[in-house]
């Protein structure tokens, strides 16, 4: 039988994850990431909640995602696109280096009725770093926690482990309460 906590309880005993945990995995890119990626988007789906997935095309996160219900896909490109009028539609596009307009689509998608928790897979700060900088992307990340802790939701963001210097690793992590190591051994927890 499948664990319902399918997440959870591959982190070391005695952890628990806040109803609005904000998460930062840090993850090995040879690792099989999104089958966690896809665990926590699990999780939450059990419990009642919907999911938001921010992510690439052709990503793993996003293929790994593909096809579940209860998740609403956003894919961010180059191109802008209208924003979706219906909030279960399978991939709405987004520009990736518009902290502004996923800030927005993110804010009005934790306001969709009927109320229900909201969860937010973001995939990938790394690139978003390369495109618009750390300063920018610390900002996005700050803000984006804000709106999700505003509205009770959880998040899990990812960040490619050893892309970046440790400058912008700190920056980066001071904005998370929670920080998961992922690599080809499992889940460990740092913070």
């Amino acid at each position: 039988m499948a664990s319902s906590r399918p997440f959870s309880s591959k982190l070391s005993k005695g952890t628990t994850l806040e109803k609005d945990a904000a998460i930062l995995m840090e993850f090995d890119p040879s690792s099989s990431y999104e089958v966690a990626v896809r665990n926590f988007a699990e999780e939450q789906l059990e419990n009642g909640g919907q999911v938001l997935a921010f992510t690439s095309p052709a990503s793993p996160v996003s293929n790994a995602l593909e096809g579940s219900v209860g998740i609403s896909m956003f894919i961010m490109t180059a191109k802008a696109s209208a924003p979706p009028s219906d909030p279960d539609q399978w991939a709405a596009t987004i520009v990736h280096n518009e902290p502004d307009l996923i800030l927005n689509s993110l804010g009005q998608n934790l306001k969709t009725e009927p109320p229900r928790s909201k969860s937010l897979i973001f995939d990938n700060l790394s690139n978003m770093i390369l495109l618009i900088g750390v300063e920018k992307t610390y900002k996005f990340a700050k803000k984006a926690n804000e709106l999700l802790f505003d509205s009770g939701a959880s998040s899990l963001f990812l960040l490619i482990s050893g892309a970046h210097d440790d400058r912008t690793r700190t920056v980066i992590e001071s904005v998370f309460r929670r920080i998961i190591l992922i690599d080809r051994e499992g889940m460990k927890v740092k913070k």
